[in-house]
């Protein structure tokens, strides 16, 4: 009779973890992504956006519009579609 440690095979330890990081990795995916939850937009001085597509940038200097920008990204949970492997650039940036 084997020992009460050994009940379980190598493969059978393999299969357990690697479904226990595959579940914790989907229920990770899955999860709403916050941003700026922790940022005071009074603290912000300027937002600088980027447009990939035409290489131009325009900065936004108005209090009345990075208030409305940081409040409209902290109150939407963003979630993720796809793996970003394979993708170069960026559509737009914010600074």
């Amino acid at each position: 009779m084997k020992p009460s440690y050994e009940v379980f095979g190598t493969k059978k330890k393999l299969l357990v973890f690697i479904a226990v990081i595959f579940i914790m990795g989907y229920i990770w995916w899955f999860l709403p992504v916050h941003f700026l939850d922790d940022v005071n937009a009074d603290d912000i001085l300027h937002v600088e956006v980027f447009n990939g597509n035409s290489g131009q940038y325009f900065s936004i200097k108005n209090k009345d519009d990075i208030s409305f920008i940081i409040s409209n990204i902290q109150n939407i949970p963003m979630k993720r579609e796809k793996v970003s492997i394979g993708y170069m650039g960026t559509l737009f940036t914010l600074k």
